[in-house]
């Protein structure tokens, strides 16, 4: 399934107004599912369906969820070879019925009011078409990290005042009872160029701008959640929630945000942006010189993964691109310089550099 098919499919007839969709596709981690799946279950708002997009495990995920899950009818578990997150999200996208469309990943724990505070916002300002609540960062044994880790996960949060992101907010009384969380709401898809806000393991969508943008691109196997991220943001207003309302594991041998995935992130981040500035030049809120810095900034990221990863030649070549963008910039001429001398003199220099930054004799 590509992304024109999610995007030119009819929206399902029997769709339920008020249900609460949550595709939560997964592969090989029966270790944890049970618990992300238990949150789920748990929620306190009560008209949702689950589907577990098995995507081609092979540790018993299918056995675990028969055995755990089976008596609960509002679990839909469904297997596919093994095709990628984005087509696991697009498998459940296509046999979701609900009015409202959520997205779990299968190692996140969730609390028990996140889809009610989730679509009460929904229905506080109907023309939100994506919403998601900050998240706390735990390690695999769930140690808390960083109780508020959105903005340390996303560095384009510290550069534009809130105000101006979100010009609009209001108070959503919490489903416990007590307390207010605020949400804040905003047209980001101009200040989505400069980088992302958007936790995915937290995100809400209305089934409406969900077609409207589209599905997820399969071929990208990292960075797919910025390319989707900007199409929904280019449909319309996106609501933020500043409560923590998911726990959110890091720094596992199985996630793609791991550093290896970096070049595949940088490249398809460049792929993302750069047909959208040539079709909506116009929405972005930056004048040519700050466009350029941020293009040159995306070509040196990648330039410096491309390096790291031992394409020397593709590391060259989009360095090249940044110094176009941005003549005089020392770090890229330096990554240049890098990229441009053997690999031993490349290491002798890089080992410099580290001493030099610890201080080290």
């Amino acid at each position: 399934m590509t992304v024109d098919d999610v995007t030119h499919r009819s929206p399902a007839p029997q769709a339920k107004c008020g249900l609460v969709s949550i595709v939560l596709p997964t592969y090989n981690r029966a270790y944890c599912l049970a618990q992300t799946l238990s949150s789920v279950l748990a929620q306190s708002y009560a008209e949702l369906e689950v589907l577990v997009v098995d995507d081609g495990s092979t540790d018993g995920t299918d056995a675990l969820v028969a055995r755990e899950f089976g008596h609960d009818p509002r679990v839909q578990y469904t297997w596919q070879p093994n095709a990628g997150l984005s087509a696991g999200r697009n498998a459940g996208i296509a046999m979701a019925i609900g009015e409202f469309i959520a997205f779990c990943d299968s190692d996140d724990i969730w609390d028990r009011d996140k889809i009610a505070l989730e679509v009460a916002c929904m229905l506080a300002d109907e023309q939100l078409g994506l919403v998601w609540t900050d998240v706390s960062a735990v390690n695999a044994q769930l140690e808390m990290l960083h109780p508020r880790y959105t903005r340390v996960a996303y560095p384009a949060w510290k550069l534009t005042p809130m105000d101006q992101l979100f010009p609009r907010r209001f108070e959503l009384p919490l489903p416990s009872g007590i307390g207010t969380a605020t949400a804040h709401v905003g047209d980001l898809f101009g200040p989505m160029f400069i980088g992302s806000y958007i936790n995915m393991p937290t995100v809400m969508v209305r089934r409406s701008a969900l077609d409207a943008a589209g599905g997820f691109d399969e071929s990208m196997r990292a960075g797919e959640d910025y390319d989707w991220c900007m199409r929904m943001c280019r449909e319309g207003l996106v609501g933020f929630i500043d409560i923590p309302m998911a726990l959110y594991r890091i720094g596992g041998a199985d996630q793609l945000t791991r550093p290896d995935m970096m070049v595949v992130q940088a490249r398809n981040s460049l792929r993302t942006m750069l047909p959208l500035i040539d079709a909506h030049r116009d929405r972005i809120p930056l004048d040519t010189r700050s466009l350029r810095r941020v293009l040159a900034g995306r070509y040196r990221w990648l330039g410096q993964a491309e390096l790291e990863s031992g394409n020397r030649g593709a590391a060259r070549r989009a360095l090249a691109r940044a110094v176009y963008y941005q003549p005089r910039h020392g770090r890229t001429l330096g990554l240049i310089a890098l990229a441009s001398v053997p690999v031993s003199l490349e290491r002798i220099a890089r080992s410099l550099y580290r001493r030099a930054r610890r201080g080290s004799p």
